[in-house]
């Protein structure tokens, strides 16, 4: 959920004046304490502009190793290093620390984001002489009745199973 700036700010200033700790803060705003200590320290680092909605980035590779050797030389959280650096999310921080520690400092120049795992459909050419003689129109008919066959067979299945029985709270 995208919260704005002003409630963002007002949350900050809640905390900062000292009216309430993190965890009343939060569940006054209705946020976890996470998220709250996370604006907390992007106003610390960066004032009201840490606050503010940033759309998504793109990184040059140099700024991402600058932020892992940062990192690595620092004992801070990875939520505390990405507020540093006026990075939205800390996992950002956590995926570069580790393509890293696989491949150094040359992974950045050459990574891209995580590969898609989504497969394309293979496309189905069917020549027109397949068409005209009907082939294909038979297929389709055999394909509908099997789908409409399981899934009668589903609905089937599913009103004889006796139902499983609900253990009683006491």
């Amino acid at each position: 959920m995208k919260y704005s700036f002003k409630f963002r700010r007002d949350a900050v200033m809640h905390y900062v004046s000292g009216k309430d700790g993190q965890d009343r803060t939060a569940k006054k705003f209705g946020v976890s304490r996470t998220q709250l200590c996370r604006w907390i320290h992007a106003w610390q680092f960066h004032g009201d502009a840490g606050l503010k909605i940033l759309k998504q980035r793109s990184y040059t590779p140099e700024f991402k190793l600058k932020v892992v050797r940062h990192a690595l030389q620092l004992t801070e959280t990875t939520a505390t290093t990405a507020a540093r650096f006026n990075i939205p999310s800390f996992s950002s921080v956590e995926a570069w620390l580790k393509l890293y520690r696989e491949k150094g400092a040359s992974a950045f120049l050459t990574y891209r984001g995580p590969k898609s795992t989504m497969q394309k459909k293979p496309s189905i050419k069917v020549s027109p002489d397949a068409v005209a003689s009907g082939d294909v129109q038979k297929e389709l008919r055999y394909l509908r009745a099997e789908n409409a066959y399981l899934k009668s067979l589903q609905e089937w299945y599913l009103e004889k199973k006796p139902p499983t029985p609900e253990k009683k709270r006491e």
